[in-house]
């Protein structure tokens, strides 16, 4: 029993290792409908899977989604085609020793069509490997340690217009479409407490590689610049406990990350202040044929250090007002099984973010919100073998009335950014299928 709720907690915490360290937007956690094939070895000791996802979304609004640059007289709309795959192998060449290897990557096509503000990207996002090895040769006791890396297969010099294309992170699920070389070891541990009672701790360490962002544009020339941009290094801590007891199952984790000093051209610029995250999924089993699953999530990071604009040489002192923000989210999903092969059920989430955010990653304001989305999911198990899946979702967002951004570089708000109260609309489509063998 405790095996198998082994492996998926050493998953869940590496995936959350994954989620914060900014890398691709390929990283991005969401509901996912999988293509998958799986082909196993005739002794059952390794497993291999591809999964491939398709996944749409639009939005139309009141304006463009980089809200203090696009035109106040023009609404604004644009779309995301996202396409990740994946491919993970497992294995126990011994039974004290157990492998896995996973490497993702996708094609993004991402579009902004506002009047006047228009642009758009099509190509392929960062590749992500990773390689794990869990020890279960000891008693009480799973160590496992891993190799995570972000390979940069996408584009992160978008010129010209083509910047455009990145949307609000809120939105999609891909705001940015590449980075730079990442490399992220991790170590830890899964700790049975009890029979029904599982603890995971773990410790990864993040180096990000330098890499080249487009820049600003010659006022005189009208040539756009490039930067070279050092994002800094994090050190992640996580904790999980899941605990599972016949129909009710829970699990909580809790992540701190700290960062170093992000450099632009050589300069250093900034650091990303701490940042705290805690995420809960509770699931009941009403009965054979009902059950329902409650996931919420919260984030906070605490101010970012800027450069002192009263020291000749750069250096970083702590913002006086935070220009980070509080991310809350909740969602709800009941399954009901018409049949043994069809499970149907509606679903419902919503997003409050308190206020305006800088986000270091997209260089773009992140403006405060609440997202609702609403739809329907369906899972159609065909055979044994093969499994069918479909969701659809409607999505509202309301971003409330706003003063003058504040600009965390000059600790000055910027003249002109304020905005009126401002609301958008949009469907996110997915479908895809399973098929094992």
């Amino acid at each position: 029993m405790w095996l198998g709720e082994v492996h998926k907690m050493r998953k869940a915490a590496f995936g959350l290792c994954l989620a914060l360290a900014p890398a691709s937007g390929a990283l991005a956690a969401d509901p996912a409908v999988p293509t998958e094939v799986q082909q196993s070895s005739e002794d059952k000791r390794w497993e291999a899977s591809f999964t491939s996802d398709l996944r749409y979304f639009t939005y139309r609004g009141t304006r463009g989604t980089t809200a203090s640059s696009a035109p106040a007289t023009n609404r604004g709309r644009g779309s995301q085609l996202y396409a990740p795959i994946g491919l993970s192998v497992t294995g126990m060449p011994t039974d004290e020793v157990k492998l896995e290897f996973m490497t993702r990557s996708g094609f993004v096509s991402s579009k902004q069509s506002t009047a006047g503000f228009k642009g758009s990207y099509s190509g392929p996002t960062d590749t992500i490997a990773s390689a794990t090895m869990t020890y279960l040769g000891f008693a009480g006791v799973q160590p496992f340690v891993s190799f995570n890396l972000n390979l940069p297969t996408g584009e992160t010099v978008l010129l010209g217009t083509r910047g455009r294309a990145r949307l609000d992170p809120d939105f999609v699920d891909v705001p940015t479409f590449g980075e730079g070389l990442n490399v992220g070891p991790t170590v830890g541990a899964n700790v049975p407490l009890s029979e029904n009672l599982l603890l995971n701790l773990s410790v990864g360490y993040t180096w990000r590689g330098r890499y080249t962002r487009e820049g600003v544009i010659d006022p005189l020339l009208g040539i756009q610049g490039r930067s070279a941009f050092d994002p800094g290094e994090n050190l992640t801590l996580s904790s999980s406990l899941t605990f599972q007891d016949g129909a009710f199952s829970a699990q909580l984790g809790l992540s701190y990350v700290f960062e170093s000093a992000t450099s632009i051209d050589r300069l250093r610029t900034f650091r990303a202040g701490d940042r705290i995250a805690l995420n809960g999924a509770l699931a009941y089993a009403f009965s054979q044929d009902f059950s329902a699953t409650l996931t919420g999530s919260w984030s906070h990071s605490r101010p970012n250090d800027i450069v002192d604009p009263g020291q000749v040489l750069p250096t970083l002192v702590q913002e006086a007002l935070n220009s980070n923000s509080n991310v809350f989210r909740l969602g709800l999903e009941p399954t009901y099984r018409i049949s043994p092969a069809l499970g149907v059920g509606p679903s419902a989430s919503i997003l409050y973010r308190d206020k305006n955010a800088f986000s270091p990653i997209t260089v773009q304001f992140v403006p405060a919100k609440t997202r609702y989305a609403v739809g329907a999911f369906m899972n159609y198990t065909m055979t044994d073998r093969v499994a069918l899946n479909a969701r659809i979702e409607r999505i509202w967002t309301r971003e409330k009335e706003s003063p003058d951004k504040y600009e965390p570089a000059f600790e000055a708000f910027l003249p002109g950014t304020g905005l009126p109260a401002l609301s958008y609309e949009g469907w996110q489509v997915s479908g895809g299928m399973s098929v094992r063998f």
